[in-house]
C-alpha cells in the first residue's frame, strides 16, 4: 500500500513531467493540482486542500506569528527568478538609475509583501540605498 499525496504546484514548464506522469514520486501515489495564479495554490494550502504545496517564503514566514505554525518547509524551489529583472519604470518618468526611485510612487503587483515584491525592495535597499520608507 502506498501513501497518497495531493500536491499543489504551479504548472511551470519544468514541472510538466510531474503533472503528465512522465516523472513520478517513488513509493507515493500522487495527484498534482495547479491553479491560474500561484497565490491561489498558497491559499489552497492554507485552506487544507493539499498535503504538500508550493508556498511562497514570505507567506511561510508569516505563519511563525501563529501559536501553532501549521507548516514545515522543505528546501525545494520550483520557481527561482532573478528578481533584479522585476522592476519596471515608466520611460517618461525621468528615472535613469535605481536611486531615482527615492521619493517616487512605486506600485506592486498583487499583494504588498509577496515574494516577488519583497526581493526587489531588499535589493533596492541593500544595493542602492533606496528604502521603502523613502517611497510612496
Amino acid at each position: 500500500m502506498s501513501t497518497h499525496l495531493t500536491i499543489g504546484a504551479y504548472a511551470y514548464e519544468h514541472t510538466e513531467a510531474l503533472f503528465d506522469g512522465r516523472v513520478g514520486v517513488d513509493g507515493v501515489d500522487t495527484t498534482f493540482e495547479t491553479a491560474p495564479l500561484v497565490s491561489d495554490i498558497f491559499r489552497g494550502m492554507c485552506e487544507g486542500r493539499y498535503d504538500v504545496a508550493e508556498f511562497g517564503l514570505t507567506y511561510f514566514l508569516r505563519t511563525f506569528d501563529l501559536d501553532d505554525a501549521p507548516f514545515v518547509a522543505l528546501p525545494v524551489f520550483p520557481n527561482r527568478n532573478f528578481r533584479h529583472s522585476a522592476v519596471y519604470v515608466n520611460s517618461a518618468a525621468g528615472i535613469r538609475k535605481p536611486e531615482d526611485l527615492a521619493g517616487r510612487t512605486i506600485g506592486e503587483f498583487a499583494l504588498y509583501g509577496h515574494d516577488a515584491g519583497v526581493w526587489p525592495k531588499g535589493i533596492l535597499s541593500d544595493e542602492y540605498g533606496v528604502t521603502p520608507d523613502q517611497c510612496r
